[in-house]
């Protein structure tokens, strides 16, 4: 049976800030413009969705070996697939990503999330068409997916863990199995998240919780949407590494919030994400 993960979840609170990274208005004053975007974040951040958000005119794709889709998407589907792609890779989404899944919710902020199932290894992406008219907006919210994907597969777990033996686990046991040592989260939460006398759950979603523990630590998170959960924080704070320019001091950022945004610079396949995604971003601005 398929379960949707409550810390995949997200919705499209990031608009424009690529196209402030395209037009390098990053440079200073980072938080201020940072927050301005983040805070449009509403309670439905936090609430689980129902199947599909509500989706009417529901289209099912499957992933293929080469990231192609089978069917094949038309309109506004494939777009937002094709830039799925450019973002992540085609090889890296073909093998991590086996279905897509688009649907019309005019009623819902939810932009787009992507989820897994309990027995499969892999992730869906699900898209509300609907609410794709903003490119940079898009392309935040496909950005901060892609990293929950990056830092919830499977080489980021315990052997054997994902078959729910979490026996003895020496780091986190989230809802997959048991964090890797050397996993993305285990690092960061061992970082920024184990110095705090008392935090949320790591799968949080109360916005209750999420909002005290913001208001108690406001300068540690890079966005109020941040203080959510461990995966949020690290996404949000993978988001705001995308969009930071080159040599930006960061501005206003905490010191804890500054040093989440350049935790990813010790990863060099992480780097070579990031400015992969800037030149879509820039790209994407060109044309426009």
């Amino acid at each position: 049976m398929r379960r949707f993960l409550g810390p995949l979840i997200v919705i499209a609170i990031l608009g424009g800030i690529f196209a402030l990274v395209a037009n390098d208005l990053l440079s200073g004053g980072f938080a201020e413009e940072f927050d301005e975007l983040t805070d449009r974040t509403t309670d439905e951040v936090l609430t689980r969705l129902d199947e599909d958000e509500g989706f009417t005119d529901v289209q099912v794709f499957d992933v293929q070996a080469d990231g192609s889709l089978d069917p094949a998407a038309t309109g506004r589907a494939a777009e937002v697939w094709e830039l799925w792609l450019d973002l992540a890779g085609a090889p890296d989404v073909a093998a991590t990503i086996t279905q897509y899944r688009v649907g019309e919710a005019p009623a819902s902020s939810a932009l787009a999330y992507v989820y897994q199932d309990r027995g499969i290894r892999q992730f869906t992406l699900a898209v509300n068409l609907a609410a794709t008219d903003e490119d940079d907006l898009l392309l935040s919210t496909l950005v901060h997916e892609w990293s929950h994907v990056v830092s919830l597969g499977v080489d980021q777990f315990e052997p054997g863990s994902l078959e729910g033996d979490v026996a003895g686990c020496a780091t986190i046991a989230l809802v997959q199995g048991c964090l890797a040592e050397q996993s993305y989260l285990w690092q960061f939460y061992a970082e920024f998240w184990a110095a705090y006398r008392k935090h949320p759950d790591v799968e949080n979603r109360s916005p209750v919780t999420a909002e005290a523990f913001y208001a108690e630590n406001a300068d540690d998170f890079v966005s109020a949407y941040a203080a959510t959960n461990l995966s949020e924080d690290f996404a949000e704070s993978f988001t705001a590494f995308v969009a930071s320019a080159e040599g930006d001091t960061l501005d206003g950022l905490g010191d804890v919030a500054a040093a989440k945004v350049t935790f990813f610079d010790r990863f060099p396949e992480l780097v070579a994400l990031r400015d992969q995604m800037r030149a879509v971003a820039q790209a994407q601005a060109g044309v426009r």
